[in-house]
């Protein structure tokens, strides 16, 4: 299951607690709930204002949807690359590949073909 966070937690620059489980995830209003059955693309994409997430999916109804969002690093974690030498723009590129990552190990081998990662 993939949860993306809807237009409640928009509002706020990164969700804080990085344990939150996923289950809980699906309780907060305004969430969206994706199964890994409905996706039917994943993309980071790079673009002017940064790493974006997008998302393409069919809902409950067959119909087509789409999700997009810029991924932002928490202000700690720019701050902790800050003091270890590294540039905000390096650092962001690194957020960017560990999101890249952790969606790699998520997906299902059969939705691999429709990825496409610019990090």
């Amino acid at each position: 299951m993939l949860a993306a966070i809807g237009d409640a937690l928009a509002r706020r620059k990164y969700l804080e607690d990085k344990n939150i489980d996923p289950e809980t995830l699906t309780k907060i209003v305004d969430s969206i709930v994706v199964w890994h059955s409905s996706l039917d693309s994943v993309e980071i994409r790079k673009r002017l204002s940064g790493y974006h997430l997008e998302l393409e999916y069919r809902d409950a109804r067959f119909k087509s949807q789409s999700i997009s969002g810029r991924l932002a690093p928490p202000s700690a974690y720019l701050a902790h690359s800050k003091k270890g030498g590294t540039a905000r723009r390096d650092a962001i590129r690194e957020y960017a590949a560990t999101a890249r990552l952790a969606y790699a190990k998520a997906l299902p081998k059969d939705l691999s073909a429709n990825t496409r990662w610019d990090v």
